[in-house]
């Protein structure tokens, strides 16, 4: 049985339209953390936060966890590491 996460965060939202002040170089949400209106001239959007760049970031990042989940068998009612893992 794999472990249940207790909670999820949704990042989809905060990663699609972030910004990058060109004199500061900080990157923000205008959404979720307002932008003084003198810093709207320098603002630069990042051209990377499109929805399919998001989901392939998303997938990178599924295949890399599961990569490294250790593998589990089942003996005897528990779940133990696999004899490769001890090794």
């Amino acid at each position: 049985m794999r472990p249940q996460p207790d909670g999820v965060i949704l990042l989809e939202r905060r990663a699609l339209g972030r910004c990058t002040d060109s004199l500061a170089g900080e990157t923000d949400h205008p959404t979720f953390v307002p932008l003084p209106d003198e810093l709207h001239g320098r603002l630069v959007w990042r051209v990377d936060d499109t929805q399919e760049v998001v989901e392939l970031r998303l997938a990178e990042h599924e295949a890399a966890v599961t990569a490294r989940r250790p593998r589990e068998v089942r003996r005897g009612g528990r779940t133990a590491p696999s004899l490769q893992q001890c090794a």
